[in-house]
């Protein structure tokens, strides 16, 4: 299944993301299938002529995305009072971690203060997604999740102790505590730190 491509035969892995392709991604790596029906359009400036307006209305569907409110500066209210989404704007580390705990149905509890990096408080906007993805670890190493094809974006915030991706892991691993593939999060990918 593929889930990222390139630019034939490159793939640019220093290019930002836009947020269009972030919800291709999740859409790719979730496996969304769903049949959007004809007329259907949740967001102004994504019509179904946009590339990226399947991907968008699957991720919209599963409440995953929502979109800027209408009626700010150049993006005013249409008749039907409907959100942005802004695809060709990029993406940054704490909306990519916020999609990605949502989109793989992270739910956990956190402790109130807990703090896995450095520069994500509480207070943080998308601390508790962060701190959702920094959660699952297995103890005998430290261990982050990420949907595939976002490791780059997810992983760029600076860890206490100042930790790096050392291999990708494979959750059907038998050396992290016996889990199989088909009990992690579907499209999710893990990579020690060390």
């Amino acid at each position: 299944k593929v889930i990222v491509s390139g630019y034939g035969d490159t793939f640019r892995p220093s290019n930002p993301v836009t947020r269009g392709q972030m919800a291709k991604f999740i859409t790719n790596a979730a496996n969304y299938t769903d049949t959007i029906p004809s007329g259907v359009q949740h967001f102004t400036d994504v019509p179904a002529s946009n590339p990226f307006y399947l991907y968008l209305e699957r991720v919209y569907a599963h409440g995953i995305i929502s979109g800027y409110p209408c009626g700010t500066v150049g993006e005013p209210c249409d008749a039907l009072m409907r959100p942005y989404y802004r695809p060709a704007s990029t993406i940054n580390r704490g909306q990519a971690a916020k999609v990605s705990a949502v989109g793989a149905g992270l739910s956990q509890s956190i402790p109130p203060g807990q703090q896995s990096f450095a520069d994500v408080t509480s207070s943080h906007p998308f601390w508790i997604q962060i701190e959702r993805l920094a959660a699952m670890a297995f103890p005998d190493r430290q261990i982050v999740v990420g949907v595939l094809g976002l490791q780059r974006i997810l992983f760029g915030a600076q860890h206490v102790g100042k930790p790096r991706i050392v291999r990708p892991v494979h959750l059907d691993d038998d050396r992290i505590g016996g889990r199989r593939h088909h009990e992690a999060p579907v499209g999710l990918v893990a990579f020690e730190l060390g």
